[in-house]
């Protein structure tokens, strides 16, 4: 990283006598750089979090006993088979309800249609129900009408034939 190839070996080898200059191996910016700043003091580390008491840490420099390792694998393995079949079941939930969502929508579009059709249907219905019944008042009056006449007619008809067969009074 660092271009000046005596520096990078004093700073690899970890013998660096005085800080490195910010230029170093840059002689073009070497003028305009800024004076080498101290070093700031070292933070302190970041501290161990203290065990917890339902689990007691291991001893430093031991490694965890090999069975109680393969148990705790082979409880890992159950817990992701075990998640594994509920992850299948739940996709065979999902499909099963899409498809019962696709079969109700089906049926529900081809209701839809039919009411459609039922209602062009009852609409052509009802104005020829509206026909029919101004032809039924148009043909009642016009029997009424006839009926009238026919009664007028036959007024006439007696009065007509009683005039003939009364005597004419001729002087």
């Amino acid at each position: 990283m660092l271009a000046d190839a005596g520096a990078a070996g004093a700073w690899a080898s970890g013998r660096l006598d005085r800080p490195l200059s910010a230029t170093s191996g840059f002689p073009a910016i070497a003028e305009g750089a800024a004076p080498p700043r101290e070093p700031a003091a070292p933070r302190p580390g970041p501290t161990a979090p203290d065990p917890s008491p339902a689990r007691p840490a291991p001893a430093r420099g031991k490694t965890e006993d090999e069975p109680e390792r393969l148990r705790r694998l082979a409880r890992a393995r159950r817990e992701a088979d075990a998640a594994d079949r509920e992850l299948r079941a739940r996709e065979r939930e999902a499909a099963d309800a899409r498809r019962e969502e696709d079969t109700a929508r089906e049926r529900a579009e081809r209701l839809e249609r039919r009411v459609a059709e039922l209602a062009g249907e009852l609409h052509r219905l009802e104005d020829e129900h509206r026909q029919a019944l101004t032809a039924a008042r148009t043909a009642r009056t016009r029997t009424r009408t006839a009926d009238r006449r026919v009664r007028d007619a036959a007024r006439r008809a007696e009065t007509a034939a009683a005039r003939a067969d009364r005597p004419t009074e001729s002087a």
